[in-house]
């Protein structure tokens, strides 16, 4: 579910879609239909008739003017793709066609997508400069059923077939979802607040691994999940693509609790996270977008009632589906920093 603008998208794992308007009687569908033209290029020639496609995720572009799609496909030769689609908002056909669509291809070794990968994964266009000029960062979120990984690109032209993009390591993690708020950093520029969620991440700020003699949390090495662990990483774009743009970053990286800039923990316990942020208050209580508080919240299945204690503590056991949020500080994560004693 996306907002914008013009109203409410939601889409669903086949490529359909709603768009709903808010009117004085609640919300009310536009037009709704299948998302046209989820045709890979390469698939025209392939021998693979028949391949499937299922949608990962989904986000609104910053302009208002489309969205992009990050898809799986059963066909070998494409297993990954994103496809960018047109809204045209003076006609009754929100979704006018395909404007990109590309397979992705990994410029990395060491991760292996084919047609039996097991892959979840978001796609989320944060801006980061001048909204009517520059806000064409595609952000993916990646896993591979035990790695998250991350990859920034800008929006291809129509004529790609073939993103051969750089994949480093984000975080331990399954089912990724990201989502970003739009947030001014001046009258003309915006450094857009940006979250990721995953499950079966890692519990660094254990107590255990808070009071053992070694090794410090901040040179922990062991990569082990910890089961139905939900971890959160929250910080502005630019944050974001100082992380991806570090040439020290590989696939075997992964963000921890120590990290400068961007906020990251393990926030509580369960599966198939999904995650939202909103402008929070400042100290007066006052409403304030782009200052003041960040709010966070993200709904989650609870943690199975039949499963013993975990690292993570003892989180309380819920058979149904939950809701957390918490906020924090915008000005103070610039200066965020964890000492090593």
């Amino acid at each position: 579910i996306h907002t914008s603008e013009r109203g409410v998208i939601v889409l669903d794992i086949s490529g359909k879609f709603q768009v709903l308007d808010l009117s004085s009687s609640g919300f009310v569908v536009a037009t709704e239909g299948m998302i046209p033209d989820l045709v890979i290029p390469p698939l025209r020639n392939s021998r693979t008739q028949n391949a499937r496609t299922a949608v990962l995720g989904a986000d609104v572009l910053p302009n208002r003017n489309g969205v992009v799609v990050l898809f799986t496909s059963t066909d070998g030769s494409c297993p990954l793709g994103v496809q960018g689609i047109s809204i045209l908002p003076s006609s009754s056909q929100y979704f006018s066609g395909q404007t990109f669509v590309g397979c992705v291809v990994p410029s990395s070794s060491g991760l292996q997508l084919n047609s039996r990968s097991t892959l979840s994964g978001d796609i989320v266009v944060p801006c980061l400069g001048d909204p009517s000029q520059d806000c064409s960062m595609i952000s993916v979120f990646l896993s591979d059923g035990t790695w998250t990984y991350t990859s920034m690109f800008r929006i291809p032209s129509p004529s790609t077939d073939r993103l051969k993009v750089k994949l480093v390591g984000f975080s331990i993690g399954t089912d990724p979802r990201a989502t970003s708020l739009p947030t001014w950093a001046s009258d003309s520029q915006r450094n857009d607040d940006v979250a990721v969620v995953v499950a079966n991440g890692r519990c660094d700020n254990s107590h255990k691994r808070n009071t053992q003699n070694a090794p410090l949390i901040c040179e922990e090495s062991s990569n082990d999940p910890s089961p139905f662990a939900i971890d959160y990483t929250v910080g502005s774009a630019s944050d974001f693509f100082k992380y991806f743009s570090d040439s020290s970053r590989k696939l075997t990286s992964r963000i921890t609790a120590c990290h400068p800039t961007l906020l990251h923990g393990t926030v509580t316990m369960g599966s198939f996270p999904s995650v939202a942020l909103f402008d929070g208050t400042n100290e007066d209580g006052n409403a304030m977008a782009g200052q003041g508080r960040l709010g966070i919240a993200l709904a989650r299945q609870g943690y199975p009632s039949a499963l013993n204690d975990t690292m993570c503590g003892t989180p309380t056991r819920w058979d149904g589906s939950q809701i957390n949020a918490f906020s924090y500080p915008r000005a103070r994560m610039s200066q965020f920093e964890l000492s090593r004693t």
